[in-house]
């Protein structure tokens, strides 16, 4: 069905077999392949979890993308996978927001966090975590995730254990259960506000207020002089 609707509106634009189109597609084989490990070999326990089948699959299709072999072609991903945040970024504003792991009573409500935010704002999420704590840390704590947890199901604490197992391991300090209470258990953006100052027509000072936006919760309040 996902491919008759898209290949319909890459018809009705005349984009079918266009550099944008193979692209898509590419992702969207990407990401549904790599559903055979996030989703099928290990899997979430409850709807809360969503995050570790659909932001993974979103992330490592574009990281497939970017330094796998033979695909050379498609190395401006995360170009692309930059403009698809506007979405996320739109969506972490509303009222109906909501933080990319947290509470979902049922199913019902399961069906509201299949948006930008779970999908995109949690990839760009994970591409943080991977260029943070490293290439080769993140490939032995996912390693250790699948080989424990393979056929079984798991939460957010299984998959953070293994990967500090994996830092441990790399003499690393990064606490993950921190970043994860800073990154994944909040919602909404953070506001910047320029303030230039100037006197006898020079700068003589440029401040970053950095605020919450609607509907955010309070982290990362501060203010930066430059």
């Amino acid at each position: 069905f996902f491919f008759k609707q898209k290949t319909a509106y890459e018809m009705q634009r005349g984009l079918v077999g266009s550099e944008m189109c193979i692209r898509d597609r590419a992702e969207t084989e990407l990401h549904e392949l790599s559903h055979m490990w996030f989703g099928d070999l290990v899997t979430m326990k409850w709807w809360n979890d969503l995050w570790l089948n659909e932001s993974f699959a979103t992330f490592i299709s574009n990281l497939c993308m970017n330094i796998g072999p033979g695909l050379d072609k498609y190395r401006y991903s995360w170009v692309t996978f930059h403009k698809d945040k506007s979405k996320a970024y739109k969506l972490d504003q509303e009222l109906t927001n909501h933080p990319i792991t947290g509470s979902v009573e049922n199913t019902e409500e399961a069906e509201n966090i299949f948006d930008a935010i779970t999908y995109t704002k949690g990839a760009s999420t994970l591409k943080q975590l991977y260029y943070l704590i490293g290439h080769e840390v993140f490939c032995n704590g996912l390693k250790e995730y699948f080989s424990k947890y393979q056929w079984k199901n798991i939460e957010l604490k299984d998959f953070l254990g293994s990967l500090q197992k994996a830092l441990k391991q790399a003499d690393s300090t990064i606490n993950l259960e921190s970043w994860a209470q800073q990154w994944l258990t909040t919602k909404g953006v953070n506001e910047l506000i320029p303030e230039i100052i100037s006197a006898d027509g020079k700068i003589s000072e440029f401040r970053i207020h950095q605020n919450i936006a609607v509907n955010g919760d309070p982290i990362y309040l501060s203010l930066i002089h430059i």
